[in-house]
């Protein structure tokens, strides 16, 4: 999926399919985030005015690049969790022993579906944090950008979210739910208050 055009996918998006769906959408929405924050550095390297940040910006380019590669992976691995999900559910249920492997494997797949989300949740974050660092920092002509990197990678924490929940109802080790429904609402709260924090920032300097 990675590799086909922009219009393809969201033709796929758009159809009967049910995947690409939600998880890869917010995978992608978070890879047009941190694009974003690279193209503000891109644009503020090399300046003058910005000299005393260069080892700053060239940092915040490198991680950029490491995280919005970890979005891009993130797409196919959404894809191929739900659809490890939905082979669970085909299993055959005839016998008793049939019974217990299907609840295995939709115990495992349903695993696997939850943490996939959950991982672009963590790089929303990060992703968010090292945004952060380029307020007045960076380029003012492109200040704008970077409240809608801050808006993009918020969708896609929140995104990421719905998807880890719909999972967890389907796990019934409650330890693992208990983790990941603990550690998703700490990323939550953190991810929205960087997010509208460097939001408000950039629209209070542009207003």
């Amino acid at each position: 999926m990675i590799n086909q055009t922009i219009e393809h996918f969201i033709n796929e998006l758009g159809s009967e399919k049910s995947t690409p769906g939600g998880g890869s959408a917010a995978a992608v929405t978070g890879a047009i985030g941190i694009s974003l924050t690279q193209m503000v550095v891109s644009l503020t390297t090399g300046k003058a005015r910005y000299a005393e940040h260069q080892t700053l910006l060239d940092d915040v380019q490198a991680q950029a690049t490491v995280l919005t590669q970890r979005f891009i992976d993130g797409i196919q691995e959404d894809i191929a969790a739900f659809n490890h999900v939905m082979e669970a559910y085909r299993l055959p249920a005839q016998t008793e022993d049939e019974k217990c492997l299907k609840q295995v494997q939709i115990e495992a797949t349903s695993k696997e579906a939850t943490i996939a989300p959950f991982n672009m949740m963590e790089t929303s974050v990060e992703a968010l944090r090292l945004s952060q660092q380029l307020l007045g920092k960076s380029n003012p002509n492109v200040l704008s950008d970077l409240g809608v990197a801050a808006l993009n990678l918020s969708a896609a924490l929140q995104s990421s979210w719905l998807n880890v929940l719909i999972n967890l109802k389907n796990i019934q080790d409650e330890a693992f739910v208990s983790t990941y429904r603990m550690q998703g609402t700490k990323l939550l709260a953190e991810g929205k208050q960087l997010a509208n924090e460097l939001y408000q920032q950039v629209l209070t300097e542009l207003a």
